[in-house]
């Protein structure tokens, strides 16, 4: 019976036989951020000809978007260790809708009306401190699970103000002028997720992570009506790619 027992051990391959976890590892990922902001609106008002006035700014939602991503970390007691990892600048133009609405001076119920776009930038960065764990596995697997805090940064362009003009004797009306500043903020927030690895050689592999973070930027204002106007964080990102351990 032990002559058997020996013979089936013989025959486990290496690739599921357990070895110590790895001293250090990278990550060089595709990160896939999905956004939380809503599309925002604001608008203001005044009498005119006795009627209202209205200048609106409509701020659409940011789209899904993929940045690259590296990240890498130290074991350093048994299967627990420190990571960090940084994704590149996130990027976005977004197109602000800018609408006025002014009362004819001599017809009543007939305002005329402009509409233009204009293109705004927002920017997310994105850091991320962690204590990992790695857990054990066969050799081929890897298995980190981590917490740790996120710092997330964010600068958007906003409308500031609108001017228009009459225009065609006084029969339209035409937007002028629009300028914008930019609204910023940054927090740090609590981090947690998983990243799973395969490795097809003995120290590089492929894995994908997934992760969520909880930064809550404090509240702006949207300087065109001074209303409140929140800057919200990508909470969740899926990353895949490649990895390595030494």
């Amino acid at each position: 019976m032990f002559a058997v027992c020996t013979s089936l051990m013989g025959l486990v391959s290496p690739a599921f036989a357990q070895r110590p976890p790895a001293r250090a590892w990278f990550d060089i990922d595709d990160a896939w951020m999905t956004p939380t902001e809503q599309a925002k609106s604001y608008s203001i008002s005044q009498r005119l000809f006795d009627e209202v006035a209205t200048a609106s700014v409509s701020y659409p939602a940011p789209v899904k978007a993929r940045v690259p991503a590296f990240g890498g970390g130290v074991r350093i007691y048994r299967r627990f260790g420190a990571g960090v990892r940084v994704a590149a600048k996130e990027q976005q133009t977004l197109d602000a809708t800018i609408a006025v609405s002014v009362p004819d001076p001599v017809f009543f119920n007939r305002p005329r009306t402009a509409q233009v776009a204009m293109p705004l930038e927002r920017i997310e960065r994105t850091l991320d401190l962690s204590v990992e764990y790695l857990l054990p596995l066969p050799d081929r697997l890897t298995v980190r699970a981590f917490a740790g805090r996120s710092r997330i940064r964010i600068t958007q362009g906003v409308i500031q103000q609108v001017r228009y003009a009459e225009a065609n004797g006084g029969k339209a009306v035409n937007i002028e002028d629009v300028s914008e500043q930019t609204a910023s903020g940054f927090a740090w927030g609590a981090l947690f997720g998983v990243d799973a690895g395969f490795f097809v050689l003995r120290n590089v592999g492929v894995g994908i992570q997934i992760a969520r973070r909880t930064a809550d930027i404090p509240t702006q204002f949207e300087p065109f009506s001074a209303g409140q106007f929140d800057l919200s964080p990508h909470r969740t990102a899926v990353s895949a790619g490649l990895r390595l351990r030494f």
